[in-house]
């Protein structure tokens, strides 16, 4: 590790360290006053050519002339493209990204659009949101916030990935999904979001989930990936939720032998087991009532 020791010099010594000391201010302070002339210079240059075609009354007739003056200008006092600083990407294409945001190194700066940058950058199908600016003097700055894949769904011949609010997300590859939960029915994707955000409450049952699939546009069934079916409610689906996930953490109801569980009926749980399993079920069930518990 290296350690930096100051040590007292002698009087014949101090006026050398006070020079070497003003050359170290000045080695610091130097590079942001050069900084602060260019941003100040530019300022003066748009100010100056601004009153001109004012007074001039060439305003109208040379704006774009004016324009591109100005960002010569400024490019010339080093307002140029020197870093792209793009944080929030995952999976957005890195050429796509390039190509929304329109600027390669040494490009005037002054030329970039933050606004039609982030249309752009919102255009393409793993983005959801994009914030973009200029950071002087030489830095184009992008924050972005991607969709979440959540979700298969087969549309027609097609399977699509389904972001956190229904949405496709157009040219995503499948294959690299093949782990997240599918979705099935016609109007699933319009119903997903609601769905998605009720069963994530309930951590035991969101985790073994692996079909849901929208009946009649009306409730869900959900598959777990021990193949367990589960009939849900069209009403109260949040409470048969709660009841089901109770019966996880106390039963471990949803790890056993079980061949469908239907939860339409407030009153009651509904319980298929399988042939010669009924027993092994009904005993764990009374242990639970008799310690106080009830599903």
């Amino acid at each position: 590790m290296a350690v930096n020791i100051r040590m007292a010099k002698s009087k014949g010594t101090r006026r050398s360290s006070l020079n070497k000391r003003r050359k170290g201010v000045l080695a610091v302070t130097l590079p942001w006053l050069r900084r602060f002339g260019l941003i100040l210079g530019a300022l003066v240059l748009a100010l100056w050519l601004g009153a001109w075609f004012i007074l001039s009354g060439s305003a109208g007739k040379t704006s774009e002339w004016g324009k591109d003056k100005i960002i010569l200008a400024s490019a010339d006092m080093g307002f140029r493209v020197e870093n792209i600083l793009v944080e929030g990407r995952n999976r957005t294409d890195s050429k796509a990204l390039m190509a929304a945001i329109g600027m390669q190194k040494n490009d005037p700066l002054f030329a970039f659009d933050p606004q039609a940058a982030q249309q752009a950058l919102q255009d393409i199908n793993w983005v959801k949101d994009a914030h973009v600016e200029r950071r002087l003097p030489d830095t184009i700055y992008v924050r972005l916030q991607e969709r979440r894949p959540e979700a298969l769904w087969q549309d027609g011949k097609d399977i699509v990935v389904l972001d956190e609010s229904g949405q496709p997300i157009k040219g995503a590859d499948i294959k690299a999904f093949k782990s997240i939960l599918l979705l099935a029915g016609t109007d699933a994707p319009q119903a997903f979001q609601d769905f998605l955000n009720t069963v994530k409450i309930e951590e035991p049952v969101y985790k073994r989930i692996r079909l849901a699939t929208h009946i009649s546009g009306r409730r869900w069934d959900i598959t777990l990936k021990n193949g367990l079916k589960i009939k849900l409610p069209e009403d109260d689906m949040p409470l048969a939720l709660r009841r089901l996930a109770r019966a996880q953490e106390e039963n471990g109801l949803l790890d056993k032998d079980i061949i469908s569980i239907d939860l339409r009926d407030p009153e009651r749980l509904a319980i298929q087991t399988r042939p010669g399993q009924l027993q092994d079920y009904q005993d764990s069930l009374k242990t639970s009532v008799k310690a106080g518990n009830s599903i």
